[in-house]
């Protein structure tokens, strides 16, 4: 049987004890916009898994974390596939 992963609550960091109390999803998803690594196609381009960097909704900035939490209408729409 599989371990759960264990502890990722216990965890003190950037959300300085707020976050901690939210899902795991919603906790990868913070910390993904946070640091811009994840799913998101400006980290994706840097790595070399994409040819493009731009958001794969407006098609008009780069897709960062910055971008999918403020800047962007479909916000909401992009997130973990």
């Amino acid at each position: 049987m599989k371990k759960k992963r264990g502890g990722g609550g216990r965890v003190k960091g950037a959300g300085v004890g707020r976050v901690v109390k939210w899902n795991r999803k919603a906790r990868v998803a913070y910390i993904q916009c946070l640091t811009g690594k994840g799913n998101l196609q400006a980290w994706r381009h840097t790595i070399g898994k994409s040819d493009v960097d731009e958001c794969r909704k407006c098609r008009i900035y780069a897709e960062t974390g910055k971008h999918v939490a403020l800047v962007c209408a479909h916000g909401e729409d992009i997130g973990r596939r």
